[in-house]
């Protein structure tokens, strides 16, 4: 991020955007990555670190990983458009984002006291949805001012790449394979593998490129 201060001082356009793209492409990939061995197994996952009753949260704590990803893809966002010294437009869309994820909640777990539906559920729901929306609002932000945000092409590959870790999730649930904690920290690292076999056979991740980044070129 000072780097991305230095080169809007400089108004070095260029670079900046590719210091936003990369940002935002790669903290996309690191935080999808967490959710998705959380979320692939979330009642497994909560057996491990609470008795087990808590479990009764496994579903929405699969819903909230999802918000957790927008969440952190939202502060990135946030601090990239700090750190090139607008702070005003942060404020708005850090206000904005707070007011609607309140109103939210509330009308959303309401309407699940009401109806009988799982209230943490949808508080999970909820609250992916409006981080989702922050994050929308950050990233046009960061498209209108330096014409660049999150590659859709990242988006896609890292959805495809969600998608074969929650599979391998399900897949093992359904085998049986290993059903205590042992086996769910195996798994875990099972999926977190498959996830990263699967960006990398895409094209999100790039050897070469990750070693020219770890060189500094």
């Amino acid at each position: 991020f000072p780097l991305i201060s230095k080169s809007t001082f400089d108004n070095d356009l260029d670079k900046t955007r590719g210091y936003v793209r990369n940002t935002m492409r790669y903290s996309l990939v690191v935080a999808a990555l967490l959710a998705a061995v959380l979320a692939a197994r979330p009642g497994a996952v909560m057996r491990v670190f609470y008795k087990p009753e808590y479990a009764v949260g496994a579903r929405a704590l699969a819903a909230l990983v999802a918000g957790y990803v927008s969440f952190s893809m939202f502060n990135i966002a946030g601090t990239i458009i700090n750190g090139s010294g607008r702070t005003k437009p942060t404020t708005v869309i850090g206000v904005v984002t707070l007011a609607v994820t309140v109103a939210a909640e509330w009308i959303g777990i309401r309407w699940a006291f009401d109806h009988g539906h799982d209230p943490l559920l949808v508080a999970g729901v909820c609250t992916a949805a409006t981080m989702t929306f922050g994050l929308a609002l950050s990233v046009g932000y960061l498209w209108r001012v330096f014409g660049a945000a999150l590659p859709p092409l990242t988006v896609v590959r890292v959805a495809i790449a969600y998608a074969a870790a929650l599979a391998t999730g399900w897949a093992w649930n359904r085998a049986g394979i290993m059903p205590g904690k042992v086996g769910t920290i195996v798994s875990c690292a099972a999926i977190g593998v498959v996830y990263l076999v699967v960006c990398v056979a895409t094209g999100e991740l790039r050897p070469a490129e990750l070693k020219r980044m770890r060189a500094g070129k």
